[in-house]
């Protein structure tokens, strides 16, 4: 269980830090 959790939070992270580099690029452009 812990170990799904870990890896349930490293997908997110690396799902999200796209998003927020767009969401920058989008809001500075």
């Amino acid at each position: 269980m812990k170990g799904f959790c870990f890896l349930a939070g490293k997908s997110y992270v690396l799902f999200n830090k796209p998003l927020l580099i767009l969401k920058n690029i989008y809001f500075l452009s």
